[in-house]
């Protein structure tokens, strides 16, 4: 993950006008080169806060369950948990995991195409 930093009142004033910029600090997150749909931060705007935000980013939005012991772990925390149970590169696994980017603040999400955590969701 890259940290950029854009000063709005010189060079980078076109930048921060195509984005909508119009408070500081302002933070926006670009994932995969999608340089049109930035994800918001509304959240505190002081040290504390956002750190705690940048640290959220940092990582996969979705944590592969590689074993029924991982998704036991998961599934045993006392958090909202998401769990998707796709075959392997599914188009509808890579539509989860999307979700998941737009959602990490609110809920954990995981996804597996493991065998025995695919039986085990069935039961669930």
């Amino acid at each position: 993950m890259a940290l950029a930093k854009v000063d709005c009142t010189e060079a980078g004033k076109e930048t921060c006008t195509k984005h909508g910029v119009t408070g500081y600090p302002t933070l926006k997150i670009f994932r995969g080169g999608d340089l049109d749909s930035p994800q918001e931060y509304n959240g505190p705007r002081d040290g504390d806060g956002l750190i705690k935000y940048m640290k959220s980013q940092v990582g996969p939005s979705s944590k592969e369950l590689k074993s029924l012991d991982d998704f036991t772990k998961f599934t045993s925390k006392q958090e909202v948990t998401v769990v998707g149970f796709f075959k392997a590169d599914s188009d509808l696994q890579k539509a989860f995991i999307k979700l998941a980017d737009l959602l990490r603040e609110k809920y954990s999400f995981a996804h597996s195409s493991d065998e025995a955590v695919l039986k085990k969701g069935e039961q669930t």
